[in-house]
């Protein structure tokens, strides 16, 4: 009789603690694109959301989905979700995952977990919170305009103003797209060889302020 009474509410909260890791480690995903400015990276299109989504922490992610997985396969048995498709209450498990991650995102719960670590190493979540509090997004570069030449400009790399100084090709298509001048921060996308910087795109968008905090964030 006790095995009865006890199953059931050790199921409901094995449930529940696969669902608020579920949610506290997506909503840390949500947070790490959030304070890598995530969002200026858009305005290269695709070249941008690849380099965001191949930084992001795959085995964060892996692990998500894996417990969604588990959740919804408990859900399925325990209740009477098979009178209704699998694909629609796994659909409908995910969205409602996701919302709630992002809001709790948008709280100040990761803020407070950072700053504490900073402080204090964090044992657990620690590594997570300082190994990706500054994401190096692959053929993603910043930089300070010094000079124009016949094939491009001249930069100063401001992750290291002071030894960084780079020349920039630029291909034909992009010239006179971009109304530059000298002393104008950009955001590059492009591959690094020896020290040039073969440029396939640039924006000025929000560039300031995503090279300031990635600057900041590598000389903590």
């Amino acid at each position: 009789k006790i095995y009865f009474i006890v199953r059931p509410i050790l199921f409901v909260f094995g449930l529940i603690m696969i669902l608020v890791f579920s949610i506290y480690f997506l909503s840390f995903i949500f947070f790490v694109f959030i304070i890598n400015d995530g969002w200026t990276l858009m305005s290269f299109g695709f070249r941008g959301v690849l380099a965001m989504i191949l930084s992001l922490p795959w085995g964060i992610i892996s692990f998500i989905l894996l417990t969604i997985v588990v959740l919804e396969t408990l859900l399925f048995r325990f209740s009477g979700a098979y009178r209704k498709p699998v694909i629609f209450s796994l659909f409908g498990l995910i969205v409602l995952v996701l919302i709630i991650s992002f809001l709790i995102s948008l709280t100040a719960i990761h803020d407070s977990m950072l700053l504490r670590n900073r402080n204090q190493k964090l044992p657990w979540m620690g590594p997570f919170y300082e190994g990706y509090e500054r994401i190096d997004f692959k053929n993603i570069h910043c930089g300070r305009i010094l000079r124009t030449t016949e094939s491009g400009f001249v930069i100063e790399c401001m992750h290291d103003p002071a030894h960084m100084i780079m020349n920039v090709i630029v291909p034909d298509k992009l010239i006179g797209q971009k109304e530059l001048k000298v002393g104008d921060v950009v955001i590059m996308a492009g591959e690094i060889r020896g020290s040039t910087i073969n440029l396939t795109d640039l924006s000025k968008k929000n560039a300031e302020a995503f090279c300031r905090k990635h600057i900041r964030a590598e000389r903590r």
